[in-house]
């Protein structure tokens, strides 16, 4: 049996802030973080990560989705 790999952890910035992480999840979606590594929930996916209540979070997502 193979080991998977961890999940890819992609770093969402603010200028040269990081505010945030994501995950990438599979058919689960997306699994969304904030700047201390506390997680803020799984999402369909970006867009929808990018409704949650923390605005810094949510504006950064919304550029890069």
């Amino acid at each position: 049996m193979t080991q998977q790999p961890p999940p890819r952890m992609i770093s969402v910035l603010r200028d040269r802030d990081c505010i945030g992480f994501l995950t990438l999840c599979g058919p689960r979606g997306v699994k969304a973080y904030d700047s201390a590594g506390e997680p803020l929930g799984y999402f369909a996916d970006e867009h929808a990560a990018a409704r949650i209540d923390k605005p810094v979070l949510r504006d950064t997502i919304q550029q890069i989705g």
